[in-house]
């Protein structure tokens, strides 16, 4: 990688998903169990999404520029 170790520590410790996710926990609002299992629900939508898109047809080429110009 082009950046240093201690860069990327530094960086992932102003990690503004990671801070507020400890808050959650810290306020006992969430648990880490809990935030697990949106990281979890997300990946699966997520792979669900990318199975859809590899499995659909290319859009026609006459298409291509469908709802990219205004007709004003």
């Amino acid at each position: 990688s082009y950046r240093s170790d201690e860069e990327l520590d530094a960086w992932r410790a102003r990690d503004a998903l990671r801070s507020f996710e400890a808050s959650l926990v810290d306020m006992g609002i969430s648990t880490e169990r809990k935030i697990a299992n949106v990281y979890k629900k997300a990946d699966e939508e997520l792979e669900i999404a990318i199975a859809f898109a590899e499995d659909s047809p290319f859009p026609d080429v006459s298409d291509l520029l469908d709802d990219v110009y205004s007709q004003a």
